[in-house]
């Protein structure tokens, strides 16, 4: 910068007006002509486009360990609810969910599932993820319960299928939430998170010192 105010140029428009040779001559030539080109208005440079992020989770560590899959599967109808409603909010869509468990002997273990289609509302990150869930023994005691939308993409929406998958696959719930959700969005956008949520979890919400556990959001 002294370099070229030691030539007069104390604004873009000094130099613009400057013939390239005075720049290239005073700051080098690569250097000068990079700086004259950018007065003009002129940058070839590749604009990165905004990243998406890699992942979108909530987890939640309970003040009580939880023993059943009932108990269980009201708080992952939670978490889903809160991981779709970023995932919406974001313009992305989960290629892939991951479920993770921390015991009470603090052994942690993690289940992933791919949908047919990127999935973008709870229930039908729920229908995907609940079988996993049932598989697991959680009798010693469930201290954590995470949900992690992953590969996550911008492209979201019903794929053909070869075959029916029946009216409770992911696939299929999905399609039938989407309209739902766009309206559920509308109205926290307006009246705010704790407007509404999903009925499943109000009867016997426990939630723990933190409702949906620590933010991940993975760049």
């Amino acid at each position: 910068m002294a370099k070229l105010e030691g030539i007069g140029v104390r604004t873009i428009r000094d130099l613009a007006v400057l013939d390239v040779g005075v720049v290239c001559s005073t700051v080098g030539d690569a250097h000068g002509r990079h700086l004259h080109a950018l007065s003009q208005g002129i940058d070839d440079r590749f604009v990165e486009p905004e990243r998406i992020a890699k992942s979108i989770g909530h987890e939640e560590t309970f003040s009580a360990d939880l023993t059943t899959h009932d108990e269980l599967r009201t708080q992952l109808v939670r978490l889903c609810d809160a991981v779709a409603r970023r995932t919406r909010e974001a313009g992305v869509a989960a290629g892939t969910l991951m479920l993770k468990l921390k015991f009470s002997s603090f052994e942690s273990v993690t289940r992933s599932v791919t949908p047919s289609i990127p999935l973008t509302t709870g229930p039908s990150m729920v229908a995907a993820l609940e079988p996993l869930l049932a598989s697991l023994d959680c009798s010693q005691g469930v201290r954590l319960l995470g949900v992690h939308a992953q590969k996550l993409t911008t492209e979201s929406g019903a794929a053909p299928r070869l075959f029916d998958e029946g009216g409770d696959s992911p696939q299929d719930i999905e399609e039938q939430w989407q309209p739902a959700s766009k309206a559920v969005d509308s109205i926290v956008s307006k009246f705010g998170a704790g407007t509404i949520g999903p009925a499943s979890g109000l009867d016997t919400r426990r939630p723990g010192e933190n409702p949906f556990g620590p933010l991940s959001e993975d760049e």
